[in-house]
């Protein structure tokens, strides 16, 4: 298993897994996506 911390927003994350699944040894992956900045954040709201 491996972690990929992307940041916050979905350009971040867009340019981070693009750039992973990319590579050779990454192409088949599965990926699971979770976010918990609105839940731990004050003044963040989901979608942030």
């Amino acid at each position: 298993m491996t972690v990929l911390r992307t940041g916050m927003g979905p350009e971040r994350a867009h340019r981070a897994v693009a750039g992973i699944l990319g590579e050779e040894q990454w192409r088949d992956a599965a990926v699971i996506a979770s976010g918990f900045c609105a839940g731990l954040a004050p003044g963040m709201h989901p979608g942030t």
